[in-house]
């Protein structure tokens, strides 16, 4: 049985715990399968990190002027939706207002624009 060492963690295997690469010298690649799935694992986990981080916003203030309506909402697409569908809210002009690093920073600017005038003050907004 023919074996090859891995060179990313350095055990001697099989060379059936390896990867077919016929570029390579011996044919196959140099680090074995098992260390080829971690850091495909690792890539994906990474991957998922920073797609978390993109869809999951900073908590925003945001206007439906259409409406006169101000809200907060970390995730701007969701909510938007659930004004056009669920509520059948005009959202054709929405624009963020503002964005905060704390959801107690947004929602006492949204209470400000509701002592404005506009409409929105929802049941489950705790004002600081």
């Amino acid at each position: 049985m023919i074996e090859k060492k891995c060179t990313k963690c350095g055990d001697t295997k099989p060379v059936s715990g390896f990867h077919k690469q016929s570029r390579h010298k011996s044919g196959y690649k140099s680090s074995c399968k098992d260390c080829r799935k971690k850091e495909s694992l690792d890539a994906n986990r990474k991957r998922r990190e920073l797609e978390y981080i993109r869809n999951n916003h900073k908590p925003c203030v945001y206007i439906l002027p259409n409406e006169m309506w101000v809200g907060t909402t970390e995730n701007l697409k969701n909510r938007l939706n659930a004004h056009k569908y669920a509520d059948k809210r005009d959202v054709l002009n929405a624009r963020v207002l503002r964005e905060f690093d704390t959801r107690s920073d947004a929602l006492e600017f949204e209470e400000f624009m509701h002592e404005l005038g506009y409409k929105g003050k929802h049941k489950n907004n705790r004002y600081v």
